[in-house]
């Protein structure tokens, strides 16, 4: 029998102590271990939620492994996370498929389940709860769609949650039924409503679905201040940890995930996630909004008025340039480009950067050109 938690239980534990935190979320690995003899393992992404769950379970016992699905998108940890994974599983279809069959990752999980759901089912009562959030008996619920995002609904534009389901939980559900083994996520009630929701159904372990997040009641803070007293070696994509105003805070990414993924991005302060990729890597950038699902992720975020990157000011850098020069940028608080030239490349290269080269070959594939030949810059293979 799953014990549901109250708010106020966890409130309460998100302000306990980091000490005192520690202490409980290793007696949950203890638990979740005991309940299916040690066969269990960390759902390892290679961020800095894991990377602090990883290193409790191995304070632990040593032995318990870092699971790592590679979708192949996850652009500022791939590298880390495969260095320190001790199992890496591939999903079956590829990122951009599952976007042209069931649409964008947009805005949130939930509302684009909700906007999927409202176009495609033929319940007549699952279209208008989902829309009026009328019950059958008549009382309301606020699982919905809301107003803001209810033009998606009438436009050409398809969205779903689909994509996290066929690169991530697919590959585990198929690892955990061939091994029996199962896996504890770092994720927390603080990430989002879906999150803390799921938290309070459950806590921190659901034993009869065999799955565990030992860290649900930390907080943001108490990752970094975790991280930083441990010294752990987490992705660079982060930068620094450094203290704000008594609040600690990661110089460069704060959250990191799949490239292209919208979900979330209407939440970001600026520069967000696609304005940083412009400033890190114009082509890549161009072929996310530009080219993938014929530029639907252009047209979504124009249809909501969110900044994707093209809209910086003084931009003296064309999205067009063909010329093949190697072009270093940097974002200057005002959101004001900073641009340096350098010497001219041969016409035959690109100047996307060597650790971006999967995801041109990504849309390439996608575009059924899986056989030009790209050579990538500097010393990326």
């Amino acid at each position: 029998m799953v014990k549901k938690i109250e708010n106020w239980q966890l409130q309460q534990r998100q302000g306990l102590p980091l000490d005192v935190k520690i202490k409980l979320t290793l007696r949950r690995i203890e638990e979740f271990y005991k309940a299916f003899d040690g066969k269990i393992y960390v759902s390892y992404s290679g961020g800095k939620d894991s990377e602090v769950l990883l290193h409790l379970a191995k304070q632990f016992n040593p032995n318990i492994k870092a699971v790592f699905v590679d979708t192949g998108t996850e652009l500022h940890t791939r590298k880390h996370a495969i260095s320190k994974a001790d199992v890496v599983l591939k999903p079956k279809i590829p990122m951009l498929k599952i976007w042209s069959k069931y649409g964008i990752p947009f805005p949130s999980k939930q509302q684009a389940n909700f906007i999927y759901k409202v176009k495609h089912t033929n319940s007549d009562y699952l279209r208008s709860r989902l829309l009026t959030g009328i019950m059958k008996d008549g009382s309301k619920t606020m699982f919905k769609v809301s107003e803001k995002w209810k033009p998606l609904i009438e436009s050409d534009i398809e969205v779903s949650d689909r994509c996290c389901h066929f690169l991530k939980r697919e590959p585990i559900n198929r690892y955990n039924k061939q091994t029996g083994e199962k896996g504890m996520i770092g994720t927390m009630a603080t990430d989002g409503m879906e999150r803390k929701k799921k938290y309070l159904q459950q806590g921190c372990i659901n034993f009869e679905k065999g799955e565990a997040t030992p860290l649900g009641f930390w907080t943001e803070q108490d990752i970094l201040q975790y991280i930083k007293r441990f010294n752990l070696d987490y992705c660079e994509a982060y930068g620094e940890i450094i203290k704000v105003d008594g609040i600690l805070k990661t110089t460069k990414a704060k959250r990191t995930g799949c490239v292209g993924c919208l979900l979330g991005i209407h939440l970001e302060k600026e520069p967000n996630r696609l304005q940083r990729l412009y400033v890190e890597d114009q082509r890549l950038w161009d072929i996310v909004v530009n080219k993938w699902v014929s530029g639907k992720v252009k047209q979504v975020l124009e249809m909501f008025n969110i900044k994707y990157g093209g809209d910086l000011k003084n931009n003296i850098v064309s999205q067009n340039n063909t010329q093949a020069n190697s072009t270093s940028l940097s974002l200057n608080k005002d959101l004001t480009v900073t641009q340096q030239v350098a010497t001219p490349k041969s016409a035959t290269q690109t100047s996307l950067n060597p650790d971006n080269y999967m995801f041109v070959r990504l849309w390439l594939t996608n575009c059924g050109l899986s056989q030009i030949t790209i050579l990538p810059c500097g010393n990326g293979g």
